[in-house]
């Protein structure tokens, strides 16, 4: 009766640590896709903000003119 009792408890052991690896895993990639998805909205904003001011720069008129002297 021990025997079992002991298989039983080493069973349900096995089975809360596998149950919070995989929870702590679900909860870790949760958090990382989180994140990630901030730093890619992020990088987005910047590309935006980079691209409307080379447009800026092409598009405004010259000041510089070059002097034939």
């Amino acid at each position: 009766m021990a025997f079992i009792i002991k298989v039983l408890s080493l069973l349900t052991t096995i089975a809360t640590t596998l149950f919070l690896t995989i929870e702590g895993i679900k909860r870790g990639l949760l958090i990382v896709s989180t994140v990630f998805g901030l730093v890619k909205f992020l990088v987005m904003i910047i590309f935006i903000g980079l691209l409307l001011m080379i447009l800026y720069f092409l598009f405004q008129p010259g000041t510089s003119r070059s002097e034939s002297q």
